[in-house]
Parts: structure tokens; sequence; C-alpha cells
């Protein structure tokens, strides 16, 4: 892998703690139904805390996938994200615009759902093409920004964030 420099996802405390909250429920729910199983399966809660628990396990499936799977690797022409699903090779100059981002559904692209690439509010969106745009959220950000910034024939396509107390 000479040339190339490799960034794990940042993942969010936030998601960290659903997921560990949907183990919990998914605990919870076996032990119950394992002691009390005449008991639990007579009431109307039950189904609810089953439902919320695998709901919240599938959460946390998704975080050991993307924690697993998701790289970012600066290659000699292009950054290749290494998807949950999928991979995105972009050129550096095919890049438009890169920006520092804090949206909350950043796993949302306008117009089609995308598996996410970015489980954190400190983010980056990077836009590529004529509309294309993605969201990603490594480790180190202002050490990948920089290296970012070095490999784009147009520097000026990099819009850093204003100091927000991060």
């Amino acid at each position: 892998m000479s040339g190339e420099d490799t960034y794990k996802p940042k993942i969010s405390v936030f998601y960290y703690a659903i997921a560990s909250a949907g183990v919990v429920a998914l605990i919870l729910s076996a032990v119950c139904l394992m002691f009390f199983y005449e008991y639990m399966l007579s009431q109307d809660y039950f189904g609810m805390l089953l439902f919320c628990s695998v709901l919240l396990s599938t959460l946390t499936i998704f975080i050991i996938c993307v924690r697993s799977r998701v790289r970012f690797t600066f290659k000699e022409n292009g950054l290749l994200i290494n998807g949950i699903l999928r991979k995105y090779e972009i050129g550096y100059s095919s890049i438009t615009h890169v920006t520092e981002d804090d949206s909350f559904a950043a796993f949302y692209y306008p117009g089609t759902f995308g598996p996410a690439t970015a489980l954190s509010l400190d983010q980056i969106l990077i836009g590529y093409g004529a509309t294309k745009k993605i969201y990603i959220a490594p480790e180190k950000k202002q050490e990948f920004l920089s290296k970012l910034e070095k490999k784009l024939p147009n520097p000026s396509v990099l819009v850093r964030a204003q100091s927000k107390g991060r």
C-alpha cells in the first residue's frame, strides 16, 4: 500500500448508546421469556419490548458493519470510499466542494438512500460530479482534510468551518 493513507470512520457515542440499549433490551426479552414464558406471552407489552429490542439490535449490527467495513483511502488519482455495500471512487479533479457539516441524517442523500459512511455529527460533505454528494466522518478529521487539500487540483473547493468550539 505504498502512497496510500487509510482512515477509519468515526462513530458518535450516541449511536453506541442506542446500540447498547438494543442489546440490553434483547437480553432482557430473552431472560423474561425464559423465566416467565406463560405470563410474558399473555402481556401486550412483551411484543413491543421484543420489537424494540430487535430493531435496536439491528442498529448494533449496522454499527459493527460500519466500524469493520467503512474506510476512506487516498489513492494516487482519487479518494476511495469503501461503504457497507459498495465502493465510491471519486477523482480529485471531480470534487466540486468539500465542507464540514453536522447533519444528523447523514446517511440520507437527497433522492436516494445510501448506506451510511458517516455516523457522527462531526463530518465532511464531499460534492463531486454534477450533483452527487456523500457524507463521511473520518476519525482524524483535520488530518484527513489537510491531506485532501494537498491532493485537490483546486484547493479553494475546500471550505473549512468556522470554529464551533470543537
